[in-house]
């Protein structure tokens, strides 16, 4: 049989898929704006040109799974693309039965896996291959993390596409590049985790970065008595780490940095190295950090339901004191409703 597109490598053929994935967004964006008047005309029209394109998708796509056992003999991407012929499949067999959605969240997801293969075929030095992965220290919707064996002050962790599917995208690399980048320019006397490199590992979208000391200040479903144990121990660490968690965060900030104040794991402490920032973001967002040290959340929900005791409001408020003399930024005014809430009930 002969069909125009037939080329020399893998990466040739993932290039058409790609291409021909486009084709389809385009012709269903397309029909979506048609008149009401001639948009059933237009959808029959769209979907007979849909099939035909996915006909030609499952047969480069077979020719690209042949390639890539010659030129790669890589189990991932090889299954990548017969993933993508399943796709193509499903979509031809049941178009008639789905809405325009349905069938842009299926070609999306073989463009994800297609991404996902010309990424690995055209920068194969990205591969992390050096790194052997350890055990999982740490699972998220969107990434996991494994320490790395004859690395200990290292982690690795891979990322997933945030619609769900299984391998992360150019995107995802673009989005970390420029993280790896940011980092440098940040003194190495403040404490975060740094980006240190981008590639791939086993079929994901990966970073290296550094591994971060001792433990989270809180954890997200702590009980009442988890958390005032905590409060305690926060309430006793010096003021000078109290400074240098401001300085850090401050200065993370002039650079782009952010934390996402809502997550209290999101900060370690060690009693060595003081506060250690995980997981950061880039915007221009500034929030109170009352609200992961004191977990503010546990703290409104346990004084509701009258948990808390004279003495965890005594280490509440000083938490409050030496962040405040640190010259924490007092967003949403926290810190206020806190004091106020203690006073009313304890009279401190």
């Amino acid at each position: 049989m002969f069909w125009p597109f037939k080329k020399k490598t893998a990466l040739d053929s993932t290039k058409t898929v790609i291409s021909l994935a486009k084709n389809i967004i385009l012709l269903i964006e397309k029909t979506i704006k048609s008149p009401n008047s001639e948009y059933e005309q237009k959808r029959m029209e769209m979907l007979g040109s849909i099939r035909k394109l996915l006909n030609i998708i499952e047969n480069v796509s077979s020719e690209e799974i042949e390639k890539l056992r010659k030129e790669t003999n890589s189990d991932i991407l090889i299954k990548s693309a017969e993933d993508v012929i399943k796709l193509a499949k499903k979509v031809n067999k049941e178009s008639l039965r789905m809405s325009n959605i349905e069938i842009r969240r299926f070609v999306d997801e073989i463009l994800v896996l297609e991404d996902h293969i010309y990424r690995e075929l055209e920068t194969p030095e990205l591969e992390l291959n050096k790194y052997e992965l350890g055990k999982c220290i740490g699972k998220g919707n969107n990434s996991s993390t494994y320490e790395i064996k004859n690395y200990s002050d290292l982690v690795l962790q891979t990322l997933y596409d945030q619609r769900g599917f299984k391998f992360g995208t150019k995107n995802h690399l673009d989005w970390a590049d420029k993280k790896v980048k940011l980092h440098k320019k940040i003194s190495e006397t403040i404490n975060f985790a740094r980006i240190l490199e981008v590639g791939w590992k086993n079929g994901f979208a990966a970073v290296v970065m550094t591994r971060v000391k001792g433990s989270p200040l809180h954890e997200r479903n702590e009980d009442y008595r988890e958390w005032s144990k905590r409060i305690f121990k926060l309430s006793l660490i010096p003021q000078a780490q109290y400074n240098k968690l401001i300085s850090d965060i401050k200065t993370l900030h002039s650079y782009g940095v952010s934390i996402d104040p809502s997550k209290p794991d999101n900060i370690f402490y060690d009693l060595k190295i003081g506060f250690t920032f995980l997981d950061t973001g880039m915007s221009n967002y500034i929030g109170s950090l009352t609200v992961p040290i004191i977990y503010s959340n546990r703290f409104f929900k346990f004084e509701n339901d009258n948990n808390m005791n004279g003495k965890d409001a005594s280490n509440v408020l000083k938490i409050l004191d030496k962040l405040e003399k640190s010259g924490d930024h007092l967003d949403g005014n926290y810190s206020e409703r806190i004091r106020k809430l203690i006073k009313d009930k304890f009279n401190i």
